[in-house]
């Protein structure tokens, strides 16, 4: 059967990009879960076969078709990538999906000045990522919370489901781990937040009915409203039937949903002991494609294709080996040159040469620098530390190129960024004032991380001082480095934060 690109869905977005791989075979991604046009998704999970002519690791897969999906500036992006047995299948071998459901109701104080006005203002960074209720605001979520247990169990949830011209012989009965409603709260802080009270409904099961979450959602608004009761719902769990469904309620918008996350078993997803090794590759490298940013977790089904033994590609390639030549730094800065024969022999040899040394880093950095009320930066260990930023009153992090594990309390954006002379920092800015300006608005504070909080971070702190402050870049650098001394962006940092006074300054620093 013919295979054709649909570049218009995510789906066919990866397949395109995996084809630049050059595989012997067409890719075709099964997908684990299928959702509603409209609904968002911040983990999804997929299989396929692929067959390279060429040993791909599977870090390097994802690595490759990210860089090369990376200029069709769409918001997904491959988070992780392994070879799984034959037979494993990313929809079937789900153990359970969890969704969230984001809501955000008018404060029953502003009600008024709502049906003065007729609109009302909605946070640009929500629009389409949240169900604004508006109207009807008197919300009860105690009466929600009394509802919820009757969800909850394998049930019958016939009424649930909204009608679907296929499968119509499908069994309605499904299992329902958990349901729950906890206060939310806005993605990016705006000054609009004070309006609303914003809730998210969390969903826990294996599988689910076309658009049953969002009919449950449905129903649980008109029970915070005060439209239809405890019984109600009752009745319709006691009564299963497409008849069954109370007219009062109208099914959730779907840009209010989010496919949050996929569990599988661990061992659905290992190898046999036989199959945990790799057959070598024809050639040492993938291809190289080309620069071109897509989030799905990927587990990937790779065939390996057998063209020559271990043995014969060792002889094959042992003519072609050169020595090489390494300059090794020790941590007093002496260097020296190491030479690797090609029979593998080294030899080392101490150059006339010396710069500075390093420190092994081994202790945890702790310490934060303060250069404003509401803005700390240091290092990662900072950010791992519960209760430093609980000390600290920290309420959200912003992980500069560098990840760390979440906790509950906090809000969390990563911003993707190299310590490399050459990476560009400048792209990077606008986004980063951004995200600083609301916590700022918020009476929030923020702590800013990257790995060591020696480069990445610092050299944003002083670029928002710069811009924030209306200072240059020598006060700026200065008012950072006496609230953490061990700052030192690298040199293409240095330079860029120079550039950046000089730009502006030629803009009056609008």
């Amino acid at each position: 059967m013919l295979h054709n690109d649909d570049p218009s869905s995510v789906q066919g977005l990866l397949e395109y990009a995996l084809k630049q791989l050059q595989p012997l075979n067409t890719p075709k991604l099964h997908i684990s879960s299928r959702t509603d046009q409209g609904v968002h998704s911040f983990k999804s999970s997929a299989h396929l076969d692929l067959e390279l002519p060429y040993q791909c690791h599977p870090n390097k897969l994802v690595f490759q078709v990210n860089n090369f999906l990376s200029s069709c500036e769409v918001p997904i992006k491959l988070i992780g990538a392994q070879i799984v047995p034959n037979d494993f299948n990313a929809r079937a071998c789900a153990k359970w999906r969890k969704y969230l459901y984001r809501l955000a109701v008018l404060k029953p104080e502003f009600k008024d000045l709502y049906s003065e006005r007729f609109v009302f203002p909605i946070p640009i960074t929500e629009e389409k990522r949240c169900f604004f209720i508006l109207t009807n605001t008197d919300f009860d979520v105690e009466l929600v919370k009394n509802v919820l247990p009757l969800f909850i169990g394998t049930k019958d949830f016939k009424t649930f489901m909204g009608k679907s011209g296929t499968n119509t012989d499908l069994s309605t009965i499904r299992t329902w781990n958990n349901i729950e409603i906890v206060p939310g709260r806005s993605f990016y802080p705006t000054e609009f937040d004070k309006y609303y009270n914003y809730w998210d409904i969390h969903v826990d099961a294996k599988s689910f009915l076309y658009k049953q979450i969002r009919r449950t959602v449905g129903i649980l608004i008109k029970v915070a409203q005060k439209i239809i009761t405890y019984d109600d719902v009752k009745y319709m769990f006691n009564n299963p039937s497409i008849n069954s469904w109370n007219t009062k309620v109208s099914t959730a918008p779907s840009h209010g949903l989010y496919l949050y996350d996929i569990g599988y078993d661990e061992k659905d997803l290992t190898l046999p002991v036989e199959n945990n090794q790799l057959e070598q590759p024809v050639q040492d490298e993938s291809p190289k494609i080309e620069e071109f940013h897509l989030q799905p977790v990927l587990p990937s089904r790779l065939k390996r294709l057998k063209i020559m033994s271990f043995l014969d590609q060792l002889k094959s390639k042992k003519s072609s080996l050169k020595s090489v030549e390494t300059k090794v730094i020790t941590e007093s800065g002496l260097i020296f040159k190491e030479i690797k024969s090609a029979d593998g022999f080294k030899k080392q040899c101490l150059l006339n040469e010396q710069t500075y040394g390093f420190i092994v880093d081994s202790n945890p950095d702790l310490n934060a620098g303060h250069v404003f009320e509401f803005l700390y930066f240091g290092s990662q260990d900072i950010a791992c530390d519960l209760n430093i930023l609980n000390a600290l009153q920290i309420t959200d992090i912003l992980s500069i190129g560098v990840t760390v594990p979440k906790y509950n309390d906090f809000m969390y954006k990563f911003i993707e960024a190299y310590d490399l002379p050459s990476f560009n920092m400048n792209s990077i800015f606008d986004e980063c004032f951004l995200y600083i300006e609301n916590i700022r608005l918020q009476n929030r504070r923020i702590f800013i991380h990257c790995n060591a909080g020696i480069s990445r971070s610092p050299t944003i702190v002083i670029a928002y001082a710069m811009k924030h402050l209306k200072i240059g870049f020598d006060q700026a650098f200065k008012l950072v480095k006496e609230t953490r001394l061990t700052i030192n962006p690298n040199a293409g940092f240095l330079s860029q934060l120079k550039d950046y006074d000089n730009y502006l300054k030629n803009n009056l620093y609008l």
